[in-house]
């Protein structure tokens, strides 16, 4: 598996570093109406120097979140459970396996339907799944090797589908990245692996299960002409129960009559159709908002807003929940900025923004998960840290809730809580290699042609979240000095990860191939 990459070096290697991409932060957001969801309880969680959250399932009267602890130059997987009314941490355990050299990096989680959750990982080139039971105890491990020696295998996204579990992400070989569906039995038992545009580069970054297939979003880019490089464009397309693909849609938005390159990072349904959401970087570079385009059901756009509680945001991840869509993410004050806030929002269907808030704007803060809860709320977790890379602590795993039940004691400004005591598991004695199954592979699709729907019409001001009403910028500690780099994992929405999030696979495949040059 390559090495972590440092901020700076991914930034220089994509060029957006000269023209003044940097990924910190920023406070403030537009004031909520009457309708947006109540803070309920808002915790940091420690278990080691260094820590994060990348996924959350919710399991009973608990939630159990997926993240990764340890140092900084050595982290493990980190699944815990909390109290779904005050937060209050129940449990915690590591998830590793002692017979892999380098511990994967874990990246999404789903639930099983029975209390467990299944946790998607990647490293030393393959790809992984773990299931746990409902506290933490691994039932089994499968690991999902790329298919060729110098090919990486990396997850984005897990859901249930069926009785079994379906996992998307992209395959890195030489200079190309392609977009890959698994579909496993509840067992974790592969049972078709399907690529898809494999004449571009392509990746799958959030899933959408239907009884008839799926829908995944993600991005495109078309192979280069010469010295030119395509634009990255965000991609959204359905396939079938067979492994075809149904229909496909590029799509873009525009910048004041430009257009600059785009990325998807999920999709959910709304009412006769779906809603995507993702970043789009302004024709320089130097510039990045948050993006949403409705469609209907064969994906044809219908509304494409720009979203901006702030001039730079990055929005990581959208759940459905009680009256809308919630989004969640990172706001920055400016692309430069070194602290920043973590933003929740509501949007309606036509991806009309009903409320904002922000969270922490003191600290190098991002959100990079939210859940749906069955109460009615919504949950979200990522990673909050001081504004100086010295300050202590360092990096917090960081779950907020919003609306739904609560304890009339769970704390709304910001609580670091360290368990008293952590539950020992040992690693499973082995890592099962899961190989490919004997029956006939599902065969690799071939792309439909790209949609001749009429081009997208450019936002105008009022379709972004415009700062109309006073902040509401909540909880943290005081402001600590300007920061610098993150830590070199850095945690979903700075550092590493908001540098991948925002330019995508080509970022990636780079780290690959300079880390194994050296």
């Amino acid at each position: 598996m390559p090495r972590e990459y440092s901020r700076r070096r991914l930034l220089a290697s994509t060029g957006l570093l000269a023209s003044g991409l940097a990924l910190g932060s920023a406070a403030g957001a537009p004031a909520g109406t009457a309708d947006e969801l109540p803070l309920r309880w808002n915790r940091a969680y420690a278990e080691s120097t260094a820590n994060t959250v990348v996924a959350a399932v919710e399991s009973g009267d608990q939630y159990v979140v997926l993240g990764r602890t340890g140092s900084q130059n050595s982290l493990v997987g980190w699944l815990f459970g909390l109290d779904r009314t005050t937060g209050e941490q129940r449990w915690s355990v590591p998830v590793r396996n002692d017979d892999l050299d380098t511990q994967p990096s874990f990246t999404a989680a789903a639930p099983t339907g029975d209390g467990g959750a299944v946790l998607a990982a990647y490293g030393t080139g393959s790809a992984y799944l773990v299931r746990t039971d409902a506290m933490g105890a691994i039932e089994w491990w499968r690991q999902y090797d790329p298919g060729s020696d110098d090919g990486i295998l990396l997850t984005q996204d897990v859901v249930r589908s069926g009785d079994g579990f379906l996992v998307g992400g992209y395959r890195i070989a030489g200079q190309s990245a392609t977009a890959v569906a698994l579909r496993v039995g509840p067992d974790g038992a592969e049972q078709t692996r399907s690529t898809f545009f494999a004449d571009r580069t392509s990746t799958i970054l959030g899933l959408l299960p239907r009884e008839d297939g799926f829908v995944a979003a993600g991005e495109l880019r078309e192979q280069p002409t010469g010295d030119e490089q395509p634009p990255v464009r965000g991609n959204l397309f359905r396939v079938t129960t067979d492994g075809s693909v149904g229909w496909q849609r590029t799509l873009t938005a525009p910048f004041d009559g430009e257009t600059g390159q785009t990325q998807l990072r999920d999709v959910v349904p709304i009412d006769g159709g779906f809603l995507t959401v993702g970043i789009a970087i302004g024709p320089s570079g130097s510039s990045f908002q948050g993006w949403g385009v409705a469609t209907d059901d064969s994906g044809v756009e219908q509304t494409n807003r720009r979203l901006a509680p702030r001039q730079a945001t990055l929005v990581t991840d959208a759940t459905v929940s009680a009256d809308g869509v919630t989004i969640v993410g990172q706001a920055l004050e400016s692309p430069t900025s070194q602290t920043g806030a973590g933003f929740v929002a509501e949007l309606a269907p036509t991806v009309e923004p009903r409320w904002v808030r922000t969270f922490s704007p003191n600290d190098i803060s991002s959100l990079a998960t939210v859940l749906g809860s069955s109460d009615g709320g919504v949950v979200t977790g990522g990673t909050i840290q001081p504004g100086s890379r010295t300050a202590e602590p360092r990096p917090r795993g960081w779950v907020l809730k919003l609306g739904g039940d609560s304890a009339p004691d769970a704390p709304t400004n910001i609580e670091t809580q360290t368990p008293t005591a952590t539950p020992t598991m040992e690693p499973p004695t082995a890592v099962d290699p899961s190989p490919t199954p004997t029956a006939s592979p599902t065969p690799t699709p071939t792309a439909s042609p790209m949609p001749t729907a009429s081009p997208s019409p450019t936002p105008t001001p009022t379709d972004a979240v415009t700062d109309t009403a006073t902040a509401t910028d909540e909880g943290g500690p005081e402001t600590p000095g300007p920061g610098t780099e993150t830590s070199s994992d850095g945690g979903p929405g700075f550092g590493v990860g908001a540098a991948a999030a925002a330019l995508g696979a080509s970022a990636l495949w780079y780290r690959s191939r300079a880390d194994d040059e050296e």
